[in-house]
């Protein structure tokens, strides 16, 4: 028989041999399908009706003892010349085969839509993924790449094609394209074993819901199967490589932890000493040795901070802290720091604070951090005149307040084309007249703009050459608790500890001396333990009014200590002020402090004027 003479007689076999007992709905829309369309699409059809034929007979009694093997043997025999058919010559391959058409037949479904908008001369590009289809396809056979590797090439062939043709007429048609091309192919093989192939070498976004749909619930299987594999796999690098990357912050961390205790314990004992000595009233002849020698670990201070910090931004290890504070002590603690700084220069220097809620609740020591920065650059960058730390209410709600922060100076002004740039990481600027950098990491400020970020705010400016620079930032902070009313604490009063029992818990002997120096000077009663051991059966013996508590200690640390010291029956030892001294400054050392239940953190080496409020801050906030 001629082609045309068996594609006539083949839909009365498939009834009468398939379906003697009647056949199934679906079964019979295709039939009548198949018989009114032109021999051309009979031809594209045949795989589709016989496919569906042999599904329902072997489901059927009948058919149950039959093979697809044995039913597509003898169908051969029957109707050669319909088995020589470009589509229906893929149900009589075998599987591997099958696969290999499938992928083939895929693209090639979109040749005429190629040819029609891009002409002949982009064909090439199918012709080269039919190559590299039969090439993989012998690798695999090799056993030189797994199946795995196979499908993943396949995938990634279909994609750089997807591509290609997005990019000459837009993505939407070609994926109409792919979608056309799948439902050709699901109407013809669905009922194929080897037809789940073809869904892996899809991209996710090509099938659609009813797409998916039309698959068997075996295929459906085995696709989620495979795709389960692969993403077991994926997984498992991505766990190993979470590993690998959490093994190297680790190391960085401690790293960073051992070299910030390293530099500052001499560091702590080094600018102790030099403070001291300034403030003994030294020769004439020994202040400016002294002042350069200040200025110097300043720096250096200055370049450690700016490294740790800039770490924890970068790893994103940032914590805030949330504890009742003064906003106008802390203002002015700031001021009072950087007071010598600038009365060297001939500035001056003063703070602002109109606020009607002082007590508030935050983080004081990173909303020092940004002042002290601003602050410092200001000094830095103003060689006559003054600068100012401004802060004023904008808005007061019942439980918070959202204030406004400013640090003006009267410095040589920032030049309009580096006011954003001086927010990037390590920008320094230069000075035009000098043609030299300016001293700095140039950190500061990305630094302190980030920690603003953090907490929904942003670090501005306002500057014109020759008039100086106004940094500005605006923030919302919860309000605190009011316990008393009290007087504002002068912070150019004498420093004065009259009456105050302080215990010192510290290892180093150094640290010892350099704290005990300032405390002595102070009026303050002071006691050393060397340890925690030691630290917690003095506080057991003896009434202390406050406790500075060193963290990193033998036998026992401070975190131990203080708990404790916490954990002791009488009532006073709940209250009792623990400040901790640590040269640690790493992400998470802030929150072990809160935990352990100190009500502060004090960074070495220690400003002594911080050290004092902080004992003085912690004492009235205990009444």
């Amino acid at each position: 028989m001629s082609l045309k003479e068996e594609i006539s007689h083949f839909a009365s076999y498939l009834t009468r041999e398939y379906f003697k007992d009647g056949f199934s709905a679906s079964f019979k829309e295709r039939l009548n399908i198949f018989r009114n369309s032109k021999q051309d699409e009979q031809i594209k059809r045949l795989p589709a009706l016989y496919l569906l034929a042999e599904h329902s007979f072997l489901k059927s009694e009948k058919g149950s003892s039959c093979s697809s093997s044995d039913l597509r043997f003898r169908l051969n025999r029957i109707f050669p010349e319909i088995s020589k058919t470009k589509y229906f010559s893929l149900v009589l391959m075998e599987e591997l085969a099958q696969e290999k058409h499938l992928a083939l037949y895929f693209l090639d479904n979109i040749k005429p839509q190629i040819i029609d908008i891009l002409g002949e001369s982009k064909t090439h590009y199918l012709k080269g993924y039919d190559h590299k289809v039969e090439v993989y396809y012998g690798v695999y056979i090799s056993n030189k790449i797994s199946r795995e590797e196979l499908r993943d090439q396949l995938k990634r062939e279909v994609l750089n094609l997807f591509d290609v043709f997005a990019s000459a007429v837009g993505k939407e048609k070609v994926v109409r394209w792919f979608q056309d091309s799948y439902d050709f192919l699901v109407d013809n093989y669905q009922f194929l074993e080897t037809f789940s192939s073809l869904i892996g070498l899809l991209p996710e976004f090509i099938l659609t819901e009813h797409q998916l749909s039309l698959l068997s619930r075996s295929e459906i299987q085995k696709a989620l199967i495979e795709k389960t594999e692969k993403l077991e796999k994926i997984n498992k690098t991505l766990i190993l490589e979470k590993e690998k990357a959490e093994k190297a912050s680790r190391a960085k961390a401690d790293f960073l932890s051992t070299m910030s205790h390293e530099i500052r314990t001499p560091m702590n004992a080094l600018y102790g000493t030099i403070e001291y000595l300034l403030s003994e009233n030294p020769r004439e002849d020994q202040v400016e040795s002294l002042k350069l020698m200040k200025y110097s670990s300043e720096n250096l201070l200055v370049i450690l901070n700016d490294i740790l910090d800039f770490s924890k931004l970068e790893e994103g290890h940032v914590e805030f802290d949330n504890k009742q504070f003064s906003l106008s002590e802390m203002c002015h603690r700031v001021i009072s720091v950087y007071r010598p700084n600038a009365d060297e220069k001939g500035l001056h220097i003063q703070a602002n604070v109109q606020t009607g809620h002082d007590t508030l609740r935050g983080d004081p020591t990173r909303l020092s951090q940004i002042l002290n920065n601003l602050v410092s650059n200001a000094i830095k960058f103003t060689k006559k005149g003054s600068v100012t730390l401004d802060v004023k209410v904008l808005q007061d709600h019942e439980k918070s307040v959202l204030l406004h922060f400013e640090v003006c100076d009267t410095g040589k002004g920032i030049p309009k084309e580096d006011q954003k740039r001086i927010f990037e990481r390590f920008t320094q600027l230069k000075n035009k007249k000098e043609k030299t950098t300016l001293t700095g990491t140039g950190l500061g400020l990305s630094i302190s703009k980030k920690l603003l970020n953090l907490q929904q705010s942003d670090l501005k400016v306002k500057s014109e050459e020759g008039k100086g620079s106004i940094f500005y930032f605006d923030i919302l902070i919860d309000k605190g608790e009011v316990k008393r009313d009290r007087k504002h604490m002068d912070h150019d009063e004498i420093r004065d500890l009259e009456g105050i029992r302080l215990l010192l818990v510290e290892d180093n002997r150094i640290n010892q001396l350099v704290a005990s120096k300032f405390l002595k000077k102070w009026n303050c009663v002071v006691d050393i333990a060397d340890d925690g051991i030691i630290g917690l059966e003095k506080v057991k013996t003896v009434d202390y009014d406050v406790i500075l508590m060193d963290l990193q200690m033998p036998g026992m640390n401070g975190y131990e200590a203080s708990k404790a010291i916490r954990s002791l029956t009488e009532e006073k030892y709940k209250k009792l002020p623990i400040i901790a001294l640590t040269a640690d400054v790493l992400p998470g050392i802030r929150k072990d402090v809160n935990d352990a239940g100190m009500n502060d953190f004090i960074s070495k080496p220690f400003v002594p004027d911080t050290l004092y409020f902080s004992i003085v801050s912690n004492l009235v906030y205990n009444e």
